[in-house]
């Protein structure tokens, strides 16, 4: 059994989200997750959606980048995520393997696949 804590980076990122975290256990005093511990943080930085559309093929991404419908500059993502050209389901089936320029653009989610390995995944 595990557990796997999923929060968006926005623009704090994946250090300042797992900052966060400790902090509110420590707040609520409970123990620090170990590194023992089964439980994963991820943090899709700067939200779900980046890696969507990386995941599904998009080029370039970044994470400083908003890919909503209603943001200028990700607004083509968005548009593609609404109307289901990119979708969690395709994200899914792509995670495997990981591109090779991946930790470039999207770090967070080379991050991810590491945490997600303590769980045994």
């Amino acid at each position: 059994m595990g557990l796997l804590v999923v929060v968006d980076g926005d623009e704090h990122g994946v250090a300042r989200r797992r900052q966060q975290l400790a902090q509110k256990l420590k707040d609520s005093k409970l123990e620090p997750i170990a590194p023992s511990d089964p439980v994963a943080i991820v943090v899709p930085t700067w939200h779900i959606e980046t890696w969507i559309a990386w995941l599904c093929g998009h080029r370039p991404v970044d994470e400083q980048t908003r890919y909503k419908e209603d943001d200028e500059a990700g607004c083509v993502v968005g548009r593609k995520i609404e109307r289901g050209e990119y979708s969690p389901q395709r994200a899914v089936d792509a995670w495997t393997p990981p591109a090779a320029d991946e930790e470039a653009h999207a770090p967070s989610l080379t991050e991810a696949r590491r945490e997600v390995r303590r769980l045994g995944v």
